[in-house]
């Protein structure tokens, strides 16, 4: 069972950060837009589909980060020129729309205020590579590696020296 259980977490992972990158790359390309809306459903649909598989605190996390973006892109939508007489509190939306996409991106700070980095992309990869074990992973191939390595050295050697 806990290999069927992080095996489908593998895939939930991949899933999600492939939707990831694509959303991130809009905001990236276009800065805080409707798009976000689309995006952050696409995302929600991954969650959902693998909820099985993901950790509570993940889900929390993942949830959160949702949700801003959904509400960075009603308010993208909110602050178009052509709704601008419509929307007595165009102002306001505009900087709450700027302050997510600050959070989102990592900036660390909008309009003088210090933000969390809780919600920034690079943070949720972290935590998904951080419950995969994939930093551990990393480490653990390389010391694998340079253990080969030095074996191989230490045999090549004492052949050479068993032929002389």
């Amino acid at each position: 069972m806990a290999t069927v259980a992080f095996d489908n977490y593998v895939q939930f992972c991949e899933a999600y950060a492939e939707e990831y990158r694509k959303a991130l790359i809009v905001l990236i390309r276009n800065g805080p837009c409707e798009e976000a809306m689309h995006h952050s459903g696409l995302l929600a649909q991954v969650r959902q589909k693998w909820i099985l598989w993901v950790t509570s605190d993940i889900d929390e996390s993942l949830k959160k980060f949702e949700s801003v973006m959904l509400k960075m892109g009603g308010d993208a939508h909110l602050t178009k020129p052509e709704l601008a007489a419509s929307v007595p509190d165009r102002g306001e939306i505009i900087q709450r729309m700027y302050r997510s996409f600050s959070m989102l991106v990592g900036f660390g700070e909008w309009s003088g205020e210090q933000l969390t980095k809780e919600l920034a992309f690079d943070t949720l990869m972290g935590a998904l590579r951080e419950t995969l074990g994939t930093d551990q992973f990393g480490r653990l191939r390389q010391m694998t590696i340079e253990r080969a390595l030095r074996d191989f050295d230490r045999t090549t050697s004492e052949a050479k020296s068993s032929h002389v």
